[in-house]
């Protein structure tokens, strides 16, 4: 899917892309980045990410010509409370003085056959550890698409110990602090990228 018989360059990083598809862009403030996981038993951890880029080449009437590239600054996390945001940047989840960035690169993109939702396989980074992702895109039917823009909502599921994020502290009442699954929620508004 990175390069065909008929692409034509595209994005700086080497990425090539089929003269069928499109360039489009998402990131803040249009577009939202969430996340959740389990806190304290009885709670769930909710929050954002401030800051981060997307980059697709779309062809929808070819969805596995498709692909798309994200970029996530690890330092962007935020949960609305500073002590614990700094918790999650340290040596004991992301380190991100270390590992600055998250990433995540689509390996094949399958259209169902409702033709208004899309499943992304990809390979996601975090801690210099690369391991498999899906992420599940369906079309925003509360919103209108237009020649410049589509509007997509995505959800994605990982186990955060799979990437070596392993701290926890036991509770009182059995249990631990925070859970593992962590669930990725998106609102995609991705823009045409102008051509040159």
């Amino acid at each position: 899917m990175r390069t065909t018989d008929d692409s034509k360059p595209g994005t700086d990083d080497g990425v090539t892309v089929p003269a069928a598809t499109q360039i489009w862009n998402a990131g803040p403030p249009d577009s939202d980045l969430r996340f959740s996981l389990r806190h304290l038993l009885f709670t769930q951890m909710i929050g954002r990410v401030s800051r981060w880029k997307a980059t697709a080449a779309i062809d929808l009437d070819q969805p596995e010509r498709s692909w798309i590239d994200v970029v996530v600054d690890a330092a962007s996390f935020d949960t609305g409370d500073a002590e614990r945001d700094e918790h999650i940047g340290s040596i004991e989840f992301l380190e991100t003085r270390l590992h600055p960035e998250i990433r995540y690169r689509s390996t094949a993109v399958t259209a169902q056959p409702d033709g208004n939702r899309w499943l992304v396989r990809g390979d996601l980074t975090i801690r210099q550890v690369t391991l498999p992702a899906t992420v599940e895109l369906e079309r925003d039917d509360q919103s209108v698409w237009s020649a410049d823009r589509i509007i997509l909502k995505g959800r994605a599921v990982i186990d955060r110990q799979d990437f070596g994020l392993r701290w926890n502290q036991d509770l009182d009442r059995q249990g631990v602090v925070v859970g593992n699954e962590v669930e990725l929620t998106m609102r995609i508004v991705a823009r045409r990228q102008a051509t040159r």
